[in-house]
């Protein structure tokens, strides 16, 4: 998928572009690494704009999502949310993806609680955050795999839980299942005030996106 196909796919605005990191030293949060590289100049644009999609919300709630594993998508949630940390705003990161949870691995967050155990009623808000090099920035991973993914996000303890971290934080990021092959975001669609869909060139196919859409 190149950038005029992605804009013939869909009239939907392209916000920002993100080149691809081939560094031999790549880190999977370069924003927080290296802040003032030039790798991070493209989040910089993306917080600008998700500030001007989310305007008048005063403590939006973000998704981002994409059409297939493989194409960045929790790579950019991560990093979205660090440049919203960089500027002191106290932003976290819920990890939503239930299926295909990345974050305790790529991380090495040392954590077993996450959202599923908060909707079954095994962990409070506060035993499922987990803090991140940065001190504005936290996160809650996914926790065990459910049997019921689809389901668990239809329940209401999820909306209680974004509630909770509204009195906590500025700025929540939900890094979601990518769309092309679940809907498990449509379940939370009233509660998000911005989606971020990440498209990725020579990844991405055109027909599944088109679809997706």
């Amino acid at each position: 998928l190149s950038n005029d196909d992605s804009e013939s796919v869909t009239k939907l605005p392209m916000v920002g572009h993100i080149f691809f990191n081939d560094d031999k030293d790549k880190t999977p949060t370069p924003v927080l690494d290296k802040p003032n590289s030039p790798a991070t100049e493209p989040y910089r644009g993306l917080r600008n704009k998700l500030n001007l999609m989310t305007k008048g919300k005063e403590k939006p709630v973000i998704a981002v999502t994409s059409t297939e594993p493989g194409e960045g998508k929790s790579y950019t949630a991560f990093n979205v949310a660090s440049s919203f940390a960089l500027t002191k705003k106290k932003t976290i990161i819920l990890d939503l993806d239930l299926r295909n949870s990345r974050f305790k691995q790529v991380l090495n967050l040392e954590t077993d609680l996450g959202v599923v155990d908060y909707i079954m009623g095994e962990a409070t808000c506060e035993e499922m955050i987990c803090k991140t090099k940065h001190p504005f920035l936290d996160i809650i991973t996914a926790g065990p795999i459910p049997p019921n993914p689809g389901e668990m996000l239809t329940d209401k303890k999820l909306g209680e839980l974004l509630a909770a971290l509204k009195q906590k934080y500025e700025v929540i990021i939900l890094d979601t299942a990518p769309i092309g092959y679940v809907t498990d975001l449509f379940q939370i669609t009233d509660q998000i005030d911005a989606t971020l869909y990440v498209v990725r060139h020579g990844k991405t196919n055109k027909n599944f996106l088109q679809n997706a859409l």
